[in-house]
């Protein structure tokens, strides 16, 4: 059960009805008491302060007068109606605040992609298994699907994130192409591989290299061209990574892409997750098809002209 995580796009704060229904609360929290307690001063203190009507408050003041030309006790009946409007106001503002945790609570913010039941029964369960011994939980399954395959829009999604996932894909590249595909522009692709010794079988294993993974990427097959010495073990890990070669996978997706490049803003020689792997991350860029041709043209002349020197 390999997973790698979406985030939809335009999930990165809270539902903006969230929003509001906080900026309510705090001024809930300050004013609950308010009307109770000024009125009751007044009713308490009326006739012994006077002070001069300013012409916006005259209609305030209108109010007053109407109430109190009955006596006090109106006044009072007044006060309990704004009690019973604000009690059953806050009745109304907590099934409010519920209804919308609810919501919150389903709205899937993050999207877990991997190969579940119906798909690979063995593979589900071994990393189910392996998950609960490390973590003592699993991450369950949103969609189910390869990760070179997901089922999801062009530019759906604010980052793809996965962790020890992309050395058990025959196929890398392509599931690079797909990532990219689902990330919007100025999303991320957060990527951890393991170490090169990490594994046991890795440790005897050369580090993969570039022209092996781009010639299955241009004949997009899923992993039987592999040399032999490259090949990856049952569900073991296909590919041998390092951070160079993470470099030059970056450096190769610019060169043979011209609508889409990624821009590395961090790494990580050690991850601060567990230690064993390298870090990575791209924040993706795409471009329009006449500023795609503009960058393909510019290259190529430019690749021309450094071939000259």
């Amino acid at each position: 059960m390999l997973t790698a995580t979406l985030r939809p796009a335009g999930s990165a704060r809270p539902h903006r009805l969230v929003e509001k229904v906080l900026l309510v609360e705090r001024h809930d929290d300050i004013e609950l008491d308010a009307p109770v307690q000024q009125l009751a001063d007044l009713e308490l203190s009326l006739g012994d302060v006077e002070a001069p009507v300013e012409a916006f408050e005259a209609p305030v003041g209108q109010v007053v007068d109407s109430i109190l030309a009955d006596g006090p006790e109106r006044l009072s009946l007044f006060r309990d109606r704004i009690e019973d409007d604000r009690t059953g106001n806050s009745e109304r503002f907590s099934s409010f605040k519920s209804a919308v945790a609810t919501e919150e609570k389903n709205r899937h913010w993050f999207r877990n992609v991997g190969l579940a039941a119906d798909r690979d029964p063995f593979d589900y369960e071994f990393f189910k298994q392996s998950q609960l011994e490390m973590c003592g939980s699993f991450a369950a399954i949103d969609i189910s699907a390869d990760a070179a395959d997901i089922p999801v829009p062009d530019d759906s999604t604010d980052f793809v994130l996965h962790s020890h996932v992309w050395e058990h894909l025959p196929n890398p590249l392509i599931a690079l192409d797909e990532w990219v595909r689902v990330t919007r522009s100025g999303g991320y692709l957060f990527v951890i591989v393991p170490k090169r010794d990490a594994a046991v079988s890795d440790k005897d294993r050369p580090v993969t290299s570039l022209p092996s993974l781009v010639q299955l990427f241009e004949k997009k097959r899923r992993g039987e061209a592999f040399p032999p010495e490259e090949r990856g073990m049952g569900r073991g890990h296909y590919t041998v990574f390092s951070p160079s070669l993470l470099r030059e996978i970056g450096h190769w997706f610019n060169q043979s892409h011209a609508r889409a490049r990624l821009e590395e803003i961090a790494f990580q020689e050690t991850d601060d997750k567990v230690g064993n792997g390298h870090t990575i991350v791209w924040q993706v860029r795409k471009y329009s098809a006449a500023f795609g041709f503009i960058r393909a043209v510019f290259g190529r002349f430019l690749a021309l002209f450094l071939g000259k020197k």
